[in-house]
C-alpha cells in the first residue's frame, strides 16, 4: 500500500514511508501507521488540503514542528521526520504500542504512594524536556499519556507553544487546564502544566478528576472557585503536595523541577510498568499490532495495488467498503447502513467490490484476517498519534482505529428516583446494603435498619456496637456483633426488629474447655464469619494477622467454628481448629466448610490452605480437601457451577468435584457474578464483559461503564432483567481518555450490554448497591436513594 501522500507533487513522503492501515481523521488532517524504509513503524500525519493551503496555519504547524523536535526525553514519544513545505505538509512520530493510562488505572485500581511516586516523575521528567525547549505542553491529560514497555510516553505536543507566547484561544481540557490557561489572552508558563500534572496524579490515585464531573461550565466554575477533591488520595504528604500542584496563584505551585525531586523521593525501586499485569498488557498490546501489521499486509499482498491505491478520496472509499460498521459507544454492538456510497470520481462502494472480486475471486475484508485486523485494531492498539502537532492534524477525533466514528450523543430514556432518605451514619467503611424480600436492610457499625423497600418507610432499627454482618433467613434476622470482649449472635424478628435470643459468652460454651486456667492460646480470636442456613446457625472465629500488630497479639489462637440451634440459640457444638486465618466459610447441604489459609489475612492472593468440611448439626468433621480454600463453596453437598474472581482471570468451577470449567483473563481487580443469568455470567471492575457461562467466551464488553458498587469484593449487580453499572452522561460524546463514570447510573440489559435507562446521580463515589422487585437501592456517602426504570409502577 502506497503513503496516502503520494500523489504527485514535490514533498511527498511515498518515498520513504509505506502506509500499513488508517489510523484516524480529524478535521485538520489524516493519521496512518506506516513503516520506515528500515521496517520500523511509525506515525505519518498529514495536513489537509484545505488547511495546507491557509499561510497563517501553515506557519503554526511548522512552528510547532520546529519547537517539538527539540524536545529529546525517554518520556516523551519522538518527532522523527516532517515536510512543513510539502505541498501537503506531513510529519512522522514514533509509535507507541501500549495501553493508555486509564486503562492502566482501571486494572492496576488506584496507584498507592510508591507508583504515584514512579508515575509522577516519569511525567515530571517528560515535562522538563518540553520546558527545557522553551515550549509548554499546555494539554497534559489522561488521553495524552500511553505506557509502553519503556514507560509512561508524553504525548500530545502539538498545542504546545513557546513558553513566551500568550494570546489566542485557550487550550487545553476541561479538570486539567490551568485557571490562567481559561482567560482569553492571559499569559500560560510552565506552571500550567503542573497544574495539569497535579489533576493528572489525583486521577490516578483517586480514579477521579479532581474538579468532578458533569457539563463543561459546572467543571469550569469548580476549577476556578472550588477547591479540589482530594478524597482517596494516599496519605497526607500527598495531599499537600497535590493542594499545591493545583492552587489557584501558578506562583504558589512548585516547579516542574521540584515536583520530579518530590516524586522521586516516593517512587518504588521498581517501576511498576516492568511488572505484571501492566507487563502483560503492554505485551498483549505489541502482540496485536504485530498481528495487525502481519495481517494487513498479507491482504494487501492478494490485492492489486490499483485496488489498495486509488487516487485520493478513492482511497477513502475503499477503507469504508472494508471497514466493519460503526460501533455504538453505548452498547458495543454494530449497526450497518445498506445505501452505497460515491466519491469524487464518481466510483462507487459497490463498482470497487466488484472490480476487486473479479482480481481476487472473493469480497475485499471478507477474509477473516482482513475481520481479524479490525477487531485487533479497534480493540487492541493504542496507535496514539502522541508526538508534535498531533493536536493540530488530529484535534479531537485524533487516534481512532479503523472503522470507528466520532463519538456521538445517544437517544436515552431517563429513570426516577423513588424515595431518598438522609442517613445519621454511612455504611461505606464495614457497612452494607441488603436486600432481602420486601425488606431493605442498611448496617452500619453501629445501627442495622429495617426499611419498606418500595416507600423508604423505617420499620424498625436495632444498635449495638460493632456490628460486623447481618443475615436474614425466613423470618428472622441473624446479627453478628464484635465487641472487645464478646464476639456472638443476636436473632431479631424480622418483622418488628424485636430480640428473639442472643449467645453467651462464648468461653463459656458447654462444648470448650472452660477451665480458669486456660493457655492464652485457648482465647477467642476477634475475627469472625457468620453463616446460618436452614435449623443451624454457625459463628467462626479466629485471630486476624493483617497487621504487625495482629500478628504479635495472636499468641497462636486457633479458629474455632460454633453451631446454635436456629430457633432458640442453644449451644449445639464446638470444633476447635489451628492457628491459622479464614478468609472464608460457606455453610450449604448439611456442611460448614471453612477456607484455612497460612497468609496473612487479609491476604492478597488467593487462599491455598485446605478446606475443612465439618457437618453443621454436630460439628462432626468429614473431611479435608487439599487447597479447597479458594473455592470455599465447593465442598460435599454442593451442587451446580460458581465462578470465581482470580488475581488476573475468573474460573467457572464445578462445586460437586471443585475441578474448573474455564478460567479467562480478566484484569487486576475483576470481580465475576456467582451464578449465571440466562446463560450468561458477567464479570467487571474497570470495564464490564458478559461471558458465557457454559465456556467463557466474551460475549459483549463496555469499556465505557465500571460496576456500580466499587467495593474490593462487589460483583457486577444482575436483578430483575438488568445489570446496573455507573457511567457518564449519554447525551454527551466521549471526551478525551475515555468516559467519566461519575455521572451516574446506567441499566443495562445483561443479554446485549445496550442501555435500557440512566439516571444521573449527584455523587458516584463509594457507592454501595442492592435491588430486588424492579428497584435499585444505592447508599452514597449518607443518602440511601431508590431508583426504578420508566414506565414501572
Amino acid at each position: 500500500m502506497s503513503a496516502s501522500a503520494s500523489e504527485a507533487g514535490p514533498g511527498r513522503s511515498s518515498d520513504r514511508y509505506h502506509v500499513v492501515a488508517p489510523l484516524g481523521e480529524g478535521g485538520t488532517g489524516r493519521v496512518e501507521l506506516a513503516r520506515t524504509p528500515a521496517g520500523r513503524l511509525v506515525v505519518l500525519k498529514t495536513l489537509h488540503p484545505r488547511l495546507a493551503s491557509d499561510a497563517r496555519f501553515r506557519e503554526r504547524f511548522r512552528r510547532e514542528v520546529t519547537a517539538a523536535r527539540a524536545v529529546e526525553d525517554v518520556f516523551t514519544a519522538a518527532v522523527l521526520d516532517a515536510d512543513t513545505e510539502a505541498e501537503l505538509p506531513w510529519l512522522v512520530s514514533e509509535f507507541c504500542a501500549g495501553p493508555a493510562l486509564v486503562d492502566v488505572i482501571s486494572t492496576l485500581g488506584p496507584l498507592d504512594s510508591a507508583a504515584l511516586g514512579t508515575l509522577g516523575a516519569a511525567l515530571a521528567e517528560a515535562l522538563a524536556a518540553v520546558h527545557a525547549a522553551g515550549l509548554v505542553h499546555r494539554d497534559l491529560k489522561p488521553a495524552n499519556v500511553v505506557v509502553t514497555r519503556d514507560g509512561p510516553k508524553v504525548l500530545g505536543l502539538g498545542l504546545a507553544k513557546g513558553a513566551a507566547q500568550d494570546g489566542g484561544e485557550p487550550t487545553g481540557t476541561l479538570g486539567f487546564v490551568a485557571p490562567e490557561q481559561l482567560a482569553r489572552g492571559g499569559e500560560v508558563g510552565p506552571a500550567a502544566d503542573v497544574f495539569a500534572f497535579g489533576a493528572l496524579l489525583v486521577l490516578a490515585s483517586t480514579g477521579r478528576n479532581p474538579y468532578g464531573s458533569g457539563t463543561a461550565p459546572q467543571v469550569l466554575h469548580r476549577t476556578l472557585h472550588e477547591p479540589p477533591c482530594l478524597l482517596g488520595v494516599p496519605d497526607a504528604e500527598w495531599e499537600t503536595f497535590l493542594r499545591r500542584c493545583l492552587a489557584l496563584d501558578a506562583a504558589e505551585r512548585p516547579t516542574v523541577a521540584g515536583a520530579l525531586e518530590w516524586c522521586a523521593g516516593r517512587a518504588a525501586a521498581r517501576p511498576w510498568w516492568e511488572e505484571e499485569p501492566v507487563a502483560g498488557l503492554v505485551r498483549e498490546h505489541e502482540e496485536a499490532t504485530a498481528e495487525l501489521v502481519e495481517v494487513q499486509e498479507e491482504w494487501e499482498d492478494e490485492i492489486p495495488a490499483a485496488f489498495l491505491a486509488p487516487p485520493t478520496s478513492r482511497q477513502a472509499a475503499a477503507a469504508a467498503q472494508t471497514a466493519p460498521a460503526p460501533v455504538d459507544a453505548a452498547a458495543g454492538t454494530r449497526t450497518t447502513d445498506a445505501s452505497d456510497t460515491t466519491d469524487a470520481s464518481g466510483t462507487t462502494d459497490a463498482a470497487a467490490r466488484r472490480d476487486a472480486r473479479a482480481v481476487t475471486g472473493r469480497e475485499p475484508g471478507a477474509g477473516p484476517r482482513r475481520r481479524r485486523f479490525l477487531a485487533w485494531a479497534g480493540a487492541a492498539v493504542t496507535a496514539v498519534a502522541g508526538s508534535a502537532a498531533a493536536g493540530v492534524l488530529l484535534g479531537d477525533d485524533g487516534g481512532r482505529t479503523p472503522g470507528a466514528k466520532a463519538a456521538t450523543p445517544l437517544a436515552w430514556t431517563s429513570g426516577r428516583t423513588v424515595w431518598s432518605r438522609d442517613l445519621d451514619d454511612a455504611p461505606a467503611y464495614g457497612g452494607a446494603v441488603l436486600r432481602h424480600g420486601d425488606a431493605l436492610y442498611v448496617r452500619t457499625a453501629r445501627l442495622l435498619t429495617c426499611y419498606d423497600a418500595a416507600s423508604g418507610e423505617v420499620r424498625w432499627r436495632y444498635g449495638e456496637d460493632r456490628l460486623r454482618d447481618a443475615r436474614p433467613v425466613g423470618d428472622t434476622v441473624f446479627v453478628l456483633r464484635q465487641p472487645l470482649t464478646d464476639t456472638g449472635i443476636v436473632a431479631l424478628d424480622a418483622a418488628s426488629g424485636a430480640r428473639r435470643w442472643a449467645t453467651r459468652d462464648l468461653v463459656t460454651n458447654p462444648f470448650r474447655d472452660t477451665s480458669p486456667n486456660r493457655p492464652v492460646s485457648e482465647l477467642e480470636g476477634q475475627s469472625a464469619h457468620l453463616t446460618a442456613d436452614g435449623a443451624v446457625v454457625c459463628l467462626v472465629t479466629f485471630a486476624a494477622s493483617g497487621t504487625l500488630w495482629e500478628r504479635r497479639t495472636a499468641q497462636g489462637r486457633r479458629w474455632r467454628a460454633y453451631g446454635f440451634d436456629a430457633r432458640d440459640g442453644r449451644p449445639l457444638w464446638h470444633r476447635a481448629g489451628t492457628a491459622t486465618g479464614v478468609p472464608a466459610v460457606h455453610q450449604g447441604g448439611g456442611r460448614l466448610a471453612v477456607a484455612v489459609s497460612e497468609h496473612r489475612m487479609p491476604a492478597r492472593e488467593p487462599a491455598d490452605g485446605p478446606l475443612v468440611v465439618l457437618r453443621d448439626r454436630d460439628g462432626t468433621p468429614e473431611r479435608e480437601i487439599p487447597g479447597g480454600s479458594a473455592y470455599p463453596q465447593a465442598h460435599p453437598g454442593s451442587s451446580g457451577v460458581r465462578h470465581y474472581p482470580g488475581p488476573e482471570a475468573v474460573a467457572a468451577v464445578d462445586l460437586a468435584t471443585g475441578e474448573r470449567r474455564w478460567s479467562r483473563p480478566a484484569g487486576s481487580g475483576a470481580t465475576i457474578t456467582p451464578r449465571a443469568t440466562d446463560g450468561l455470567v458477567h464479570a467487571g471492575g474497570g470495564d464490564l464483559r458478559a461471558l458465557d457461562a457454559a465456556t467463557g467466551h466474551q460475549v459483549w464488553m463496555r469499556t465505557d461503564v465500571r460496576r456500580l458498587d466499587d467495593g474490593d469484593d462487589a460483583v457486577p449487580l444482575v436483578s430483575g432483567g438488568l445489570l446496573y453499572a455507573a457511567g457518564s452522561d449519554p447525551s454527551v460524546p466521549a471526551a478525551d481518555g475515555g468516559r467519566s463514570t461519575g455521572w451516574g447510573v446506567h441499566a443495562l440489559d445483561p443479554r446485549t450490554g445496550k442501555l435500557v435507562w440512566a439516571v444521573p446521580v449527584e455523587r458516584m463515589s463509594g457507592v454501595q448497591a442492592a435491588a430486588g422487585g424492579g428497584l435499585l437501592h444505592l447508599c452514597v456517602g449518607r443518602t440511601l436513594l431508590t431508583l426504578r426504570g420508566p414506565g414501572a409502577a
